[in-house]
């Protein structure tokens, strides 16, 4: 009986270390299983890093386009207004050229009524010298 009971405490002194190993080797795991998702939260933080840097450089890119598109659109508002001032003093040279050439017009036909009237009175002055010439005959 002895030697049962000795193989027995044996038994259970080795099954009570059997589970002290298994715990200690199931906390290695479960400690290894902590490092691995600690170590992938550490990458993921640094993914997340590295699109933070992507997005900001997005941001000052963006920035810069905007400012660039501002300058273009104020220079595109100089142009314009240079464009207006110069269209208006076109304008203004077309308005008396117009009003020159309506000057000319009724010259013209001021000219015109004056050259009919002379026409006219030469008409009458050849009528009048041939009903002459015809008296006198």
């Amino acid at each position: 009986t002895d030697v049962k009971t000795k193989d027995a405490r044996i038994t259970e002194g080795e099954v009570y270390c059997a589970e002290i190993e298994l715990d200690r080797a199931r906390h290695v795991s479960e400690n290894k299983d902590i490092l691995i998702k600690i170590r992938k939260s550490k990458v993921s933080l640094q993914n997340l890093e590295v699109r933070c840097n992507e997005l900001e450089c997005l941001v000052e890119n963006c920035k810069n386009d905007k400012t660039h598109m501002q300058e273009q659109i104020h220079a595109l508002k100089d142009e314009n207004d240079a464009f207006a001032h110069e269209r208006e003093e076109l304008l203004f040279e077309l308005g008396l050229l117009m009003e020159e050439k309506k000057e000319e017009e009724i010259q013209y036909l001021l000219l015109q009524d004056d050259l009919t009237e002379k026409e006219a009175s030469v008409s009458q002055l050849q009528s009048d010298l041939v009903n002459l010439n015809t008296d006198q005959e």
